[in-house]
């Protein structure tokens, strides 16, 4: 047996270990939210989901309380991407202020003071 088949063989045994480890936290998970502290616990994460929209559409960062997660980071991302273009902007102006007209004599030549040179001692 070649050491690619050995590698093969391996691979395969170990994917119906992982399969049923995770159906097995499934029906754990399934269970433990179908009990009466597992719904407990399902309303409580919902009032502080809601509670958390609420807070950002106080502060304006969301249009609306009744965006899904997805649509929450969509338009998060999409502020935070138009925040920094317009910081972008700013910093150019800022940079292109700061730069200073130089007259076109003083461009080309400087003011050299012709240096003698050195003849040795």
């Amino acid at each position: 047996m070649t050491a690619r088949n050995q590698s093969q063989n391996q691979n395969n045994s170990e994917f119906p270990l992982g399969f049923s480890l995770g159906a097995v936290a499934g029906v754990a998970l399934s269970y433990f939210l179908s009990s009466e502290p597992g719904k407990a616990l399902t309303e409580e994460l919902h009032d502080e989901i809601l509670e958390f929209k609420t807070a950002l559409k106080e502060k304006k960062l969301i249009p609306d309380e009744t965006m899904t997660a997805t649509e929450i980071i969509s338009h998060v991302v999409a502020q935070m991407a138009e925040y920094e273009s317009l910081e972008d902007a700013e910093l150019k102006k800022t940079r292109s202020k700061k730069r200073k007209k130089v007259s076109p004599t003083l461009a080309k030549s400087p003011s050299k003071k012709k240096q003698k040179k050195f003849s040795g001692v």
